[in-house]
């Protein structure tokens, strides 16, 4: 999926009712189940479900975009691993601050 977001608009790819984009394999990282989002700008957010803790970043390319892969920490352990599951990647950034981010909410 393609997500173009405008300045100050929310891409939402989770809320509290759980994880968009995740396809429910605890093995692989789900890369060809994820949101693209192009042309994130300043004052844009892109909220998740769960708590910052619950996020790892890590560059990635993807069918030759690069970009910062926001990844949902599967094990647990603060850092990228092979196993987490991938739920966006943010096209042309190297990192997202956490400002960047809204987590939880409906």
């Amino acid at each position: 999926m393609t997500h173009h977001a405008a300045p100050r608009q929310v891409a939402r790819r989770g809320d509290i009712r759980g994880r968009f984009y995740d396809d429910g394999k605890d093995r692989v990282a789900g890369t060809s189940d994820y949101a693209l989002i192009k042309d994130f700008a300043a004052g844009d957010k892109i909220q998740l479900a769960g708590v910052q803790a619950d996020y790892v970043q890590h560059l990635v390319t993807l069918s030759g975009i690069a970009g910062s892969g926001i990844y949902f920490d599967t094990n647990h352990n603060g850092a990228w691993d092979s196993r987490d599951e991938l739920i966006g990647l943010v096209q042309g950034a190297s990192t997202l601050a956490s400002t960047d981010f809204i987590f939880g909410g409906g």
